[in-house]
């Protein structure tokens, strides 16, 4: 960039400081100096230092990064003009300033957006009743909460200082503890942002931690990567401005995992003491926090190429990732050996003799490399795995004809106040109360063994998770949304090729409820489960027929759970069904995961009236001749004519290219 031409990013700005950062330094692009700055050039004002504001900055990769009057980052673009995340700052005091909200870009173009402190959570204790009638030192107070919490008592000290605690003349205490917010702006904007999850505080004029967010099942993918590049950018500037400084990774609670210290490691590089080996480390959440993350020199750095549609993200002069963003499948293309060693549904991007393939099964799309990537190294040669079919073949190797944006904007959302979570965002916590109910089902191993036919209808952001990898069977979902039954595919086909368990599903087909619901409940089955939609609640004689359904599509001795209003089970004896066990919500809230949701949200509200039942079949009263049974019973569940393709796919092996390793999508 000439220094007569400070190039403005292409995309629109959404903060005022933004604007008047441009503006100034486009009435001054005459007189901006430039001069060398750490490996990058800084473009200044004539009689500022390089490193004050406003200026821009161009690093070797030749992406950009303005900085306002005040000297902080306002944001940061690729050597295209594409802008990857903007700040704003305010100033809260003389001399201090915070951040105030950022907006951080993902591969899919989606805008997120952050918002500091977005909320304080408040704890009032009553101590009136202690039998010591000393006061309670914070330091005491801490220690309740490491118990309460499974953290070190230093990860404590550090989100609850001193000011967190007030006191009252009644021996009350206060604690309170602040938390950034994480939002999707489907307009790009703050005027109508939905609520994604919240994560402890971050320092963000002065970092020193790193955390991931409370609420993993909301984000979507590249959310870790890009908060992160944020994250990477701010302490780069640190660096600059008065030396690096190492963080620490804490959480309350704290959530060590493979894709976690993954996405960390490449941005931060590890220090452990006396030698341990950091991810062992990492994983213990008593310690994870003695490691020191130091910023590393070569992040990975994102190129958008608006013309194909697509993101790159390269790191060491190497491809690790690319994103198509008008993609309806909505899973990236990676490089072998990237984080984890696994390649999601099979895809594939390596770089060969100056070009980029791009493979998803046998389909291999080639582009040419841009040069401003910088991509110096092929892909390293890596043994591939091959796979017998891939997750179109649940769909009969045709998946429903989907909206990009749909695909990329997909998640379970929560609200943050007391708005009853939505139908599909409650299926998680209800999934763990299946798991229970199920084992409380007589002599449980012996009749898992012989289920052979399984409906799941309804569990549309679970259905993976109803599906036992560890048996084969044939299995039947029906679905309502096009786009969760196509992510539940991918999702079930990633853990059984990683498992080397795809033979036990090679017999599972996705059909759209609406049009197939009638063919496959004139079929046996040994397990059902069924989920009655909300909104018939308050409508009996519809959840009878459901109920008839389940009872007429159940072979003698199967067992169903079926998953409606507590009201219900007074039906069950009616449809020759024997009610084994009914969880209400008092019971889910008891178990782990809506336990810790809970802690962390307590105002959320669920469906009261939801139950979870566990029901068998009665003999004597039924259709056919269907049992449980080691061997099929009746004619195959799929109407004639969609038939899935791997059930008679061919054993060849397919092409190499489609697998490579990569992570489950990083978090943060």
């Amino acid at each position: 960039m000439s220094p007569t031409k400070p190039a403005p990013p292409i995309d629109d700005l959404l903060f005022p400081s933004s604007h008047r950062t441009v503006a100034c330094l486009t009435d001054q692009r005459t007189h901006v100096v430039p001069a060398e700055l750490g490996g990058a050039i800084s473009y200044h004002l004539p009689g500022r230092s390089p490193a004050s504001g406003p200026r821009i900055v161009i690093g070797p990769t030749g992406h950009r990064t303005f900085y306002g009057e005040d000297g902080r980052r306002a944001f940061c673009t690729d050597p295209s003009g594409t802008l990857l995340h903007e700040c704003e700052w305010i100033q809260i005091a003389v001399g201090t300033i915070r951040l105030a909200r950022a907006r951080v870009r993902l591969d899919s173009l989606l805008w997120l957006g952050l918002v500091a402190e977005a909320t304080t959570h408040k704890t009032v204790l009553d101590l009136s009743r202690r039998t010591d009638r000393s006061p309670a030192a914070p330091d005491d107070l801490r220690r309740m909460a490491t118990q309460a919490w499974r953290v070190p008592l230093d990860d404590v000290r550090y989100f609850f200082p001193d000011s967190s605690f007030e006191w009252d003349a009644d021996r009350r205490v206060t604690i309170r503890l602040k938390k950034d917010g994480l939002y999707l702006l489907d307009d790009g904007t703050f005027a109508k942002p939905r609520f994604m999850s919240y994560m402890g505080a971050i320092p963000w004029a002065r970092i020193d931690l790193l955390n991931v967010v409370e609420l993993f099942q909301s984000t979507l993918p590249g959310t870790g990567s890009a908060v992160l590049e944020l994250i990477w950018g701010l302490c780069d500037d640190q660096r600059r401005s008065e030396g690096s400084i190492p963080l620490r990774y804490r959480g309350l609670p704290i959530y060590p995992s493979e894709p976690a210290y993954g996405l960390f490691s490449s941005f931060f590089r590890p220090e452990v003491p006396n030698g341990e080996d950091p991810h062992e480390l990492f994983m213990d959440t008593q310690r994870a926090n003695q490691i020191a993350w130091w910023p590393r020199h070569d992040p990975p750095w994102r190129y958008f190429d608006r013309t194909r549609q697509l993101a790159a993200t390269v790191q060491g002069g190497m491809v690790q990732k690319v994103m198509m963003v008008d993609d309806p499948v909505g899973v990236p293309y990676v490089a072998p050996g990237t984080r984890g060693g696994f390649a999601s549904c099979g895809r594939t991007a390596i770089v060969t003799e100056n070009r980029l393939q791009l493979g998803d099964g046998a389909n291999i799309r080639q582009l040419t490399l841009n040069p401003v990537w910088g991509v110096t190294h092929e892909t390293l040669s890596h043994r591939m795995a091959t796979y017998p079919f891939d997750w179109r073949a649940f769909f009969c190797g045709s998946p429903p004809r989907l909206d990009p944006g749909s695909v990329h904007t997909l998640a379970l959302f929560y609200p943050d106040d007391e708005t009853e979570v939505a139908e599909l965002s409650t299926q998680p916590f209800v999934l763990e109360q299946l798991y229970v109910s199920l084992n409380k089902a007589g002599g449980l191993p012996s009749r898992l063994a012989r289920i052979r036919r399984v409906l799941i209808d309804g569990f549309d952001a679970v259905a993976a998770g109803c599906i036992d990898l560890d048996y084969a069977r044939q299995t039947t979902v029906l679905y309502r949304s096009p786009e969760w039954a196509q992510k539940q595919a991918q999702a079930l086909w990633d853990q059984a090729a990683q498992t080397g368990k795809l033979e036990a599903v090679r017999e599972t087909r996705f059909l759209p409820a609406e049009q197939y619901r009638q063919a496959i409940h004139e079929k046996t089955y040994d397990l059902i489960y069924c989920w009655i939609p909300f909104a018939m609640y308050g409508q009996p004689n519809r959840c009878e027929e459901m109920l008839a359904g389940v009872s007429s599509a159940l072979g003698e001795g199967g067992l169903a759970l079926i998953v409606g209003p507590l009201e219900l089970g007074m039906s069950f004896s009616r449809w020759s069904l024997h009610l084994l066990n009914a969880a209400g919500m008092s019971a889910l809230e008891r178990l782990p995961l809506l336990t810790e949701h809970l802690r962390l949200h307590p105002r959320t509200r669920l469906n009261q009236s939801l139950t979870v039942f566990l029901a068998e079949k009665e003999a004597n009263r039924l259709k056919g001749s269907g049992t449980i049974c080691a061997q099929r019973v009746g004619p195959d569940p799929i109407p004639e004519g969609v038939r899935s393709p791997a059930a008679s796919v061919s054993r060849r092996a397919p092409d190499p290219r489609q697998v490579v390793p990569a992570p489950s999508p990083a978090r943060v």
